[in-house]
C-alpha cells in the first residue's frame, strides 16, 4: 500500500510516551465538554451558507458585539465600493492617479 520510505516515515512518527489514555474533547465549548446546546449551534452554523467570516470569527464574536454596542456616532456597513471610490482618502488617491496621466 505504501512505499518503503513512506512506511518508514509513518512508523517513525513519535506518538508520545505519556502512558495516559486518550480522551475526547469537544472543542466547541469553553470547558471542552459536549452539550446539546453547543451541538445545536454547530449544526446551525453548518447549515448557513458560507459567508465572509474569517477562521477566528467565532472567537472574536464577543469583542465585535461589545464594539458595535459602544455609544459612538452612527455606524456604517462600509462596502468595498465605498472604501475604494467614495471614502475621502481614496478619492484623494484616485485624484493623484488621474493627475499622472
Amino acid at each position: 500500500m505504501f512505499t518503503a520510505s513512506t512506511r518508514d516515515a509513518i512508523l517513525g512518527i513519535n506518538l508520545g510516551n505519556s502512558g495516559g489514555r486518550d480522551k475526547l474533547c469537544w472543542m466547541k465549548t469553553k470547558h471542552r465538554k459536549f452539550t446539546v446546546k453547543s451541538a445545536y449551534y454547530v449544526a446551525v452554523r453548518m447549515a448557513k451558507p458560507p459567508g465572509g467570516e474569517h477562521s477566528l470569527a467565532g472567537q472574536d464574536r464577543k469583542l465585535w458585539t461589545k464594539l458595535w454596542a459602544l455609544n459612538t456616532p452612527p455606524k456604517h456597513d462600509e462596502t468595498i465600493i465605498h472604501i475604494l471610490w467614495e471614502w475621502p482618502l481614496a478619492r484623494n488617491v484616485w485624484a493623484l492617479v488621474r493627475g499622472r496621466n
